[in-house]
């Protein structure tokens, strides 16, 4: 008679899997294998794991990798300041070092963008920082970004018209407003914008 399998057999071999999965390019185990043969498969990537090597994920991925903004400046603005095109925005951190992108210069940013009623679209937080040309953002994005420097965060009300506009985008409907919160981690001067940056 087979002994059945009790909670404990299960856990250990989830958590090792947990801790060596990025080594791996699985996605999702099938879950409705038995239990045995989940053990039976999962012992088989640990050894493989201790023959071949695998590693922790490289320190860089885990230094640029934020489950969350950063904190805000204490005296930071509560006030949106609305710009000749529209864009409101308020500084929620100012950069250390003032050094801002110009229209052609790539930044790596972390964000998180979310609709009028609180419905997150997308965000890097968790993930790796977004490095992109200024110019390569929707306008409203681009123009907050060049309202910071490295190291400072925004936060930004982006109407349809410098957003997606009546089109739309993936889960953004046709003419939304957009809010970003957005921080600026690094600025890399283009070749072609002479000084590069403000």
């Amino acid at each position: 008679m087979r002994r059945k399998l009790a909670r404990d057999d299960l856990q250990q071999p989830r958590q090792e899997w947990r801790r060596i999965k990025h080594c791996f390019p699985v996605t999702k185990l099938d879950t409705k294998r038995n239990g045995r043969t989940m053990i039976r498969s999962l012992s088989w990537l640990l050894l493989a794991s201790v023959a071949i090597g695998c590693g922790p994920p490289p320190a860089s991925e885990v230094s640029n990798t934020r489950m969350a903004p950063g904190p805000v400046d204490a005296d930071a603005a509560t006030e949106f300041t609305t710009t000749e095109s529209g864009l409101k925005y308020r500084i929620r951190r100012k950069s250390p070092d003032g050094v801002k992108p110009g229209p052609t210069d790539n930044v790596r940013v972390h964000y998180k963008g979310w609709l009028d009623k609180g419905v997150v679209f997308d965000s890097s937080y968790g993930k790796r920082p977004l490095s992109l040309d200024v110019n390569q953002f929707v306008p409203g994005f681009g123009e907050g970004l060049q309202l910071i420097g490295t190291g400072g965060m925004i936060e930004l009300e982006i109407p349809s018209r410098l957003g997606y506009g009546p089109a739309g985008q993936g889960k953004i409907p046709p003419n939304a407003t957009l809010h970003f919160i957005v921080e600026l981690e690094e600025v890399v001067p283009s070749p072609f914008s002479g000084e590069g940056g403000q």
